[in-house]
């Protein structure tokens, strides 16, 4: 397999390579008719053990090919229903003042409410920490039992679903609940509130992204909107039947399936919608101090683990966010492993992978300057580093620290080494077959390239 790094401020050495993006063009938002499976919660645990099996085999399946589900027979219609009723109250009864309470305030935020209706996606959003301590805003009074209520019965199903899925793995019934610590898991709900808008449908208001967690459960009272990448390529459009819950894997699924179960690619597009809507989604993750990391059971030489250990407080907050803002960075953290013998040779001004992955695990240089935890690449090098002063930094975007003079980063065989640079925002990787995966993008107008390393040796 070849090896990439990406690197940035390009010289005559670099290899551009493509562009990457989800493209928007009418093809991808024209999406394909919603062909969703959908799954009953209550037949996973049917007393007819023939049902049952049949059950686990339709999510078995839905789980393979798509990855996101409608599940029915959950949480109680009329639980739903006052929820929503409840948080409509809450975007329409209470004033801004009184939402304002919950505007940004400090990192360790457990309420926190803002509107968009400047921007594309003209909406309001509350997200509020659910679980393991359930944090809600104080008005409209019945808020706080009605939302809390539709919580506690998603977490019973987060728990349900964790255990049905630990067995279609092939794994024992609490292998997820107790690999993610889901007794303290970390959930926070989304809530989005969408006015009546006159806006043709078309543009993309919530741009392409994935999810933190294990999976996102969301309920919506007025369907539209969302549409979902397949594993086809194909975008489908989201319309949640009555008593229904939508289903979509997170991040972290990928991450201890070792990639079998992918985190799914969505957006929002604007529609035309002549009411308001509200959504609310709920992601479901481990507990903040659970690591996840590919467990031994997917990884093998076919498939080498795609994704470095950290925990889940290190991962929401890895690319600088807070827990509640709950922002996906599995982009900027699939690696290959690489075998063989490489010499990574970079010039003088280019941006650094800003992170590695040693015995040890995930190991990066914070802002201060200050490596945390451990040091760079245990491979024998020796890697240069030198803080950029604000008008350098200013010039070259986002990235906060450049290579000084030539460098060299060898990997000896089965070494694994992240090439990473937090100076992009998406990343593509090497695919298994050894095509050149990574391709060129820019970052607030700064190009960032890809070079190509000479190939494995034996």
């Amino acid at each position: 397999m070849a090896e990439t790094v990406v690197a940035g401020i390009p010289t005559s050495d670099f290899k551009i390579t493509g562009t990457l993006h989800y493209s928007h063009d009418e093809s991808l938002i024209k999406s394909d008719r919603d062909e969703t499976p959908t799954v009953d919660y209550s037949l996973l645990y049917s007393n007819d053990l023939d049902q049952r099996a049949e059950a686990l085999q339709h999510l078995a399946k839905a789980c393979e090919d798509y990855g996101f589900f409608y599940l029915i027979n959950g949480v109680p219609e009329d639980v739903v229903a006052e929820a929503l009723k409840a948080l409509s109250d809450f975007f329409n009864q209470t004033t801004l003042d009184e939402k304002g309470e919950y505007k940004k305030k400090n990192p360790t935020d457990r309420v926190r409410w803002f509107s968009n209706y400047n921007s594309e996606e003209n909406r309001e959003c509350l997200k509020v920490v659910a679980h393991p301590q359930y944090h809600c805003p104080s008005k409209p009074a019945h808020l706080r039992e009605t939302l809390g209520e539709y919580l506690k019965r998603s977490h019973e199903v987060e728990l349900g679903l964790a255990r049905a899925l630990s067995k279609i793995l092939g794994m024992e019934e609490t292998f997820i609940e107790k690999a993610s610590k889901l007794q303290a898991g970390f959930d926070v709900t989304s809530v989005n509130f969408y006015p009546p808008s006159s806006q043709s449908k078309g543009p993309v208001g919530l741009a392409d992204h994935t999810d933190p967690g294990l999976f996102v459960s969301l309920i919506q009272d007025v369907n539209g909107g969302l549409q979902i990448l397949s594993q086809k390529g194909k975008w489908i459009s989201v319309k949640i039947p009555p008593n229904a819950i939508f289903i979509n894997f997170g991040d972290q699924i990928e991450f201890l399936t070792n990639g079998r179960y992918k985190s799914n690619v969505h957006h929002v597009v604007l529609e035309n919608n002549k009411v308001s809507r509200i959504s609310i989604g709920t992601l479901h993750g481990p507990a903040l101090e659970a690591s996840i990391a590919p467990d031994p059971e997917f990884v093998n030489q076919s498939h080498p683990p795609a994704f470095p250990g950290m925990t889940y407080k290190e991962y929401l907050e890895f690319n600088g966010f807070d827990e509640i803002d709950v922002q996906s960075s599995i982009t900027q953290l699939r690696f290959y492993g690489l075998h063989g013998k490489h010499d990574i040779q970079v010039g003088k001004g280019a941006l650094v992978p800003l992170i590695s992955f040693t015995n040890k695990g995930l190991k990066r240089i914070g802002k201060d300057g200050n490596i945390i935890g451990s040091t760079w690449w245990q491979l024998g090098c020796l890697v240069l580093i030198r803080r950029i002063d604000k008008e350098e930094k200013d010039a070259i975007g986002e990235a906060d620290y450049v290579l000084q003079g030539k460098n060299s980063i060898k990997g000896g065989k089965g070494a694994l080494i992240p090439l990473i640079s937090l100076c992009s925002k998406g990343l593509k990787r090497i695919e298994k077959d050894g095509k050149h995966g990574w391709e060129h993008m820019e970052t607030n107008g700064v190009p960032c390239a890809c070079i190509e390393a000479p190939p494995p040796v034996g």
